[in-house]
């Protein structure tokens, strides 16, 4: 009983020793509006170089010469629903690079696609287009065009590539 008493008492004083420590934890963070949604239809797009009815088909004669391109095919990125205090959009534009043209991944040799604004301003890989969004909408809209260009002697073949747009709000 001795023995008892003598750990008991040890183990208290330890125990109170430990029940003084106090531990301060902060906590901090920031709550923000959501973002524009990329509007419906505008995901994961899907853009017909030979135009939608197939009217514009390309043919490998007239890519033969490198520089030698393709019809302009119009479209546009748009994101809507966005909040209040977001007043401008900014586009990254990403894809395998081939010069200031994105590559080809189709089995058609000598032919890249070019990218660029209906303004006329190119877009390759890295490029950051920013536009203002509509207050009173609360959209934004960036108008493009895009088309074949050939590097010189281009074979016939699908043609494909794959541009990754991330937005991003201010």
């Amino acid at each position: 009983m001795k023995n008892t008493l003598l750990i008991l008492p040890l183990f208290c004083w330890a125990h109170s020793a430990l029940a003084d420590n106090t531990v301060t934890a902060n906590f901090h963070g920031q709550i923000y509006e959501t973002a524009c949604e990329v509007a419906p239809g505008w995901i994961n797009q899907v853009i017909d170089l030979s135009g939608a009815t197939g009217k514009d088909l390309i043919y490998n004669a007239d890519l033969e010469r490198k520089g030698n391109a393709s019809s302009w095919v119009l479209f546009d990125l748009r994101v809507k629903n966005c909040p209040s205090v977001t007043k401008k959009v900014t586009a990254t534009f990403t894809g395998p690079p081939d010069g200031v043209y994105f590559a080809s991944s189709g089995d058609a040799k000598n032919v890249a696609i070019e990218l660029q604004t209906t303004s006329g301003e190119v877009i390759s890989n890295g490029t950051r287009k920013t536009v203002n969004v509509d207050t009173t909408a609360h959209t934004a809209m960036l108008n493009l065009q895009t088309r074949a260009v050939s590097k010189g002697a281009t074979t016939p073949g699908s043609m494909e590539t794959v541009i990754q747009v991330v937005f991003n709000y201010e």
